[in-house]
């Protein structure tokens, strides 16, 4: 969710610089090239609202719960069998 909340702030200030620019150009700029400069800006925002996105990451699942029971039973026999196997060291050694 952080990745798309950083992706809508970086659009929004695009759009803003696009914005800011436009507006610069607008006070510069005679009232018959305004005309002209402002159709490129719409080509522009219009061509970054319809840009390639990557595509959104799916929902993996939930593993089953018996699974989850399952490691755990083999893990803990596994460790009670590791405590009662006897061992071959003599208590003099």
């Amino acid at each position: 969710m952080a990745g798309r909340h950083k992706s809508v702030q970086r659009r929004i200030v695009n759009i803003a610089l696009i914005a800011g620019a436009s507006l610069i150009a607008s006070v510069l700029a005679p009232s018959q090239a305004h005309a002209r400069a402002s159709m490129p800006l719409t080509a522009v925002l219009a061509q970054a609202n319809n840009a390639p996105r990557p595509p959104l990451p799916k929902d993996p699942g939930k593993a089953p719960l018996i699974l989850y029971y399952g490691v755990a039973f083999v893990l803990a026999g596994a460790t009670i069998a590791a405590a009662v196997f006897p061992s071959k060291r003599d208590p003099g050694d």
